[in-house]
C-alpha cells in the first residue's frame, strides 16, 4: 500500500494510520478533514467481506454516500493493489455555504429547531443538555443559541421544553460541523419591574404566564 502511495503521489505528504475496522473511524473527522483540504483514501481489507461486523462498514460507506454531493466525494477502485478495494475522498477548494442544511436518514448529524411562537427563553432546554449544544445568553437580550458540532439528537432538549417549542431532527451542515460556530434559535427582551426596573426574567416567558392567568380569570 505504502509503495503504490508513494507511486501515485510521488510530491504529496502522507500518512498511514491503521485501525482495527471502518466503524472505528469517525465520519465527523472525515468531513473535518474534508473540509481542511485532507485527501483521504481508506484500504479496505477482502476479509471484510467474511467479517461478522461487515454490517458496520455498509453502514459506514451508506452515511458517505447520503452527504456524498454535498461533501463533492468521489470513488475510486484501485485495481494494481493486490486483493486491496480503495475508497478515495477527493478534496475541492469551494467551501460549503453555511445556510446549506441536509436532511440525512443514517449520519448521525443533528440540527435542533425551536418555535419563535412558542419558545419563552425560559432556558429549560440549554439546561438539560447533556453536551452544551444549547445555551441561553444573557445580554442585551436574552439569545438562545445552538451549536450543531456539540449535539448528539439525544431529545432531552424537546422532553424537557414545557411548551413542546423544541424538535431534532436528523441533518447536516458541513461548514458549521467544522467551525462548531453557534446559531441563533430565538431571542428575546429581558422583562423588567414597572416600578424598580430590576430583572423579573424573559419578557416572552411572562407574557406567557399573563396569558395563563388570565384565561382562567385571574
Amino acid at each position: 500500500v505504502y509503495g503504490e502511495l508513494r507511486e501515485r503521489e510521488p510530491e504529496v505528504p502522507f500518512l498511514i494510520y491503521e485501525v482495527s475496522c471502518i466503524s472505528s473511524v469517525s465520519i465527523f473527522e472525515v468531513i473535518r478533514a474534508r473540509l481542511k483540504g485532507v485527501k483521504l483514501a481508506f484500504y479496505i481489507s477482502p476479509a471484510c467481506e467474511r467479517c461478522k461486523r461487515r454490517d458496520a462498514v455498509v453502514d459506514f460507506l451508506s452515511m458517505l454516500e447520503e452527504v456524498r454531493e454535498e461533501l463533492d466525494l468521489s470513488y475510486e477502485v484501485i485495481n494494481s493493489v493486490e486483493r486491496v478495494k480503495t475508497l478515495s475522498l477527493r478534496s475541492r477548494t469551494t467551501r460549503i455555504p453555511s445556510s446549506i442544511w441536509k436532511e440525512v436518514k443514517k449520519a448521525p448529524f443533528f440540527r435542533v429547531d425551536v418555535s419563535r411562537d412558542e419558545c419563552t427563553l425560559c432556558g429549560v432546554c440549554a439546561d438539560k443538555c447533556p453536551k452544551d449544544a444549547l445555551k441561553l445568553e444573557v445580554g442585551g437580550v436574552l439569545k438562545l443559541l445552538f451549536n450543531h458540532s456539540s449535539c448528539i439528537g439525544c431529545g432531552s432538549c424537546v422532553a424537557s421544553c414545557p411548551e413542546s417549542a423544541v424538535s431534532v431532527v436528523r441533518s447536516l451542515n458541513p461548514e458549521l460541523l467544522s467551525k462548531g460556530t453557534w446559531i441563533e434559535l430565538n431571542e428575546g427582551a429581558m422583562a423588567r419591574c414597572k416600578e424598580c426596573g430590576k430583572v423579573i426574567g424573559p419578557e416572552p416567558l411572562i407574557k406567557k404566564l399573563e396569558e395563563k392567568l388570565r384565561s382562567r380569570g385571574a
